[in-house]
């Protein structure tokens, strides 16, 4: 079922949601499924660029148990984000990836 959400709505959300938790790109892919009725991969890169553009939210992955934070700019973190995906195959599922949090929220 196609959602009547629009991507800068859904950005929107997920920018509120990651300052009051981490966010798993597995649940960006399933927004995006549920906007277009499948997980678009430009979709996807287009909505964490968007969170992570300002600075106030930054992407990283958990190395035990603790939040690693990646480096590089916001460019070359989409496109390491991209080379991840498709190494899945565009198939994400949950702690695939990368995840997002507000550089406050960080812990």
């Amino acid at each position: 079922m196609k959602s009547h959400m629009t991507i800068a709505e859904i950005v929107d959300g997920f920018r509120r949601e990651c300052s009051e938790d981490y966010v798993d790109l597995w649940q960006i892919s399933r927004a995006v499924e549920e906007l277009s009725g499948h997980p678009g991969l430009e979709q996807i890169l287009t909505i964490a660029a968007e969170l992570l553009k300002d600075g106030g939210v930054v992407v990283g992955q958990f190395e035990n148990g603790h939040f690693v934070k990646w480096s590089g700019s916001v460019q070359e973190q989409i496109i390491r984000i991209r080379r991840e995906l498709h190494q899945l195959g565009g198939v994400v599922d949950i702690g695939d990836v990368a995840w997002l949090v507000s550089k406050d929220h960080m812990v």
